[in-house]
């Protein structure tokens, strides 16, 4: 851990979250169905639509009250990405728009101030004072940026500093999600938008991890990089969103794998003691382990999000309880088990046909559920096998073997 006074990667690392967060709410913004996004592509941030091409340079500052002046280094660096990308004709004055996005407010009449999308808008004047600025700096750091600015034609210059805007006074990494959020509230759920948010944002999360990897590639040509759709937002954010529609629940952890900590954490409870009083294999109480845990954090999200009715979850385990013992009665009159239970090796078989019924029926708490979330039903028998005195159990003599281990020895 960096002690104070030491390099520290935090700012480094928030500016990553900060790019990856802005792609998507720049996405979110869009209304061209054919819009893409590339994170480090020519740029910070890369979006194509019909119209042409925008390039994002994002200057993201944790303290409050940055300054972006004629002498900042975000600027010249910034000029020097831009110029040298000019230079080699990576991207087309005649149909790309440079941003420079920054949490900086930009000084009264400075060279930044002049290139916002305003009515004092003055690209002419920005670049009267660009050339004046590079003509008098001295400043070794911005060496190459200077170079790489006074490297252009007088045509590239002025097609450089037109297609310029300054977004300044962007939100910072700690609001961002904020606007994500009021972006997400027009036609939508207002009371769940949160969670919503927060579920889209672990799903792009994933896409620009994803994304990156493939981009990575050292064979991979900029003109046929990965790029993330607006499209694929748009549907998963419809999915998300209607996960959280009155009758529906929203469903997340069907693929979720506990910790090696928490499977070793499950030793000794008792819906584990009750799969080992059937002899099953350790790789079954793994399995059902595993289902426990899905199943447990997702009842908590429900309730936590408060999303259930009033004693829906309550209900839900009597349906489950009242399952259970339907189909064990109905099972003890097979042929296989009719007037043999007074058999150990029987008994084990029985609570393992019962075990395997209850990890392969799915009764789901509403309709909407679909049949892929059985994990929700599986786990739930587990969780009602793990109380103190189980209301559910597999082996017929469980219950009364546990009591008669609980009575104090004479």
């Amino acid at each position: 851990m960096a002690k104070k006074g030491q390099h520290s990667a935090a700012p480094q690392m928030l500016g990553y979250m900060y790019q990856a967060h802005f792609a998507l709410y720049t996405l979110l913004q869009e209304t061209d169905e054919e819009a893409t996004v590339i994170i480090e592509g020519l740029d910070d941030i890369e979006l194509k639509n019909t119209q042409g091409k925008k390039l994002q340079q994002l200057k993201s500052h944790i303290k409050k009250g940055a300054k972006l002046t004629d002498k900042s280094s975000d600027l010249w660096k910034t000029l020097r990405i831009w110029s040298t990308a000019l230079k080699q004709k990576k991207w087309k004055p005649a149909t790309t728009k440079l941003t420079l996005i920054t949490t900086a407010t930009a000084a009264t009449g400075s060279i930044a101030s002049l290139l916002r999308n305003d009515d004092k808008r003055d690209p002419d004047k920005a670049l009267e004072k660009l050339l004046e600025v590079a003509a008098n700096i001295k400043n070794e750091e911005l060496g190459d940026a200077l170079a790489a600015f006074n490297g252009l034609t007088t045509r590239q210059k002025n097609q450089l500093v037109r297609a310029i805007v300054l977004v300044d006074r962007a939100p910072a990494i700690d609001k961002l999600e904020q606007h994500i959020i009021d972006m997400l509230k027009l036609g939508r759920l207002t009371d769940k938008v949160q969670f919503i948010s927060q579920s889209l944002l672990g799903w792009w999360e994933g896409k620009v991890v994803k994304q990156l990897l493939l981009n990575s590639e050292k064979s991979v040509e900029p003109h046929v990089a990965y790029a993330i759709k607006w499209i694929d937002v748009n549907n998963m954010l419809y999915e998300i969103s209607s996960q959280y529609q009155r009758d529906n629940l929203p469903t997340q952890f069907r693929s979720e794998e506990p910790s090696e900590e928490f499977y070793d954490a499950q030793k000794g409870r008792m819906f584990v003691r009750q799969l080992q009083c059937l002899d099953v294999d350790p790789n079954q109480v793994r399995i059902s382990i595993r289902k426990l845990y899905r199943a447990f954090n997702q009842r908590t999200i429900w309730a936590k999000e408060d999303l259930l009715v009033d004693g829906e979850l309550l209900n839900y385990d009597r349906t489950l309880q009242e399952k259970w013992d339907e189909y064990r009665t109905k099972l003890k009159r097979k042929k296989r088990f009719f007037e043999k239970m007074h058999k150990e090796s029987k008994c084990a078989e029985f609570g393992r046909d019962v075990l395997d019924w209850a990890e392969e029926s799915n009764f789901p708490i509403r309709d909407t559920i679909l049949a892929k979330d059985d994990y929700v039903t599986h786990g739930s028998y587990h969780l009602l096998a793990d109380k103190k005195l189980p209301e559910v159990h597999w082996h017929p003599n469980f219950l009364n073997n546990l009591s008669e281990s609980n009575e104090p020895s004479a």
